[in-house]
């Protein structure tokens, strides 16, 4: 359950910071249903990165940030 709970907060964390910084910078707007499904096929690698350390971690999330600025 508390997993379930994590996995969530982190996702929607992670969409609504994504979604802010492409408005900003790009003037795109993401969809929601997209965003979060393409966070969610990250996850393991986000999880990963996060055990090893913070660099490892930065790249994985400027490659989502690329991706969803691609596909988004």
């Amino acid at each position: 359950l508390y997993g379930q709970l994590i996995a969530i907060l982190l996702c929607s964390s992670t969409m609504f910071q994504m979604r802010q910084l492409l408005l900003r910078k790009k003037k795109r707007e993401l969809s929601e249903y997209k965003t979060i499904y393409m966070i969610k096929d990250y996850f393991l690698l986000l999880f990963q990165a996060i055990q090893k350390d913070t660099q490892e971690l930065s790249k994985i999330l400027i490659r989502l940030f690329n991706l969803l600025q691609q596909n988004g």
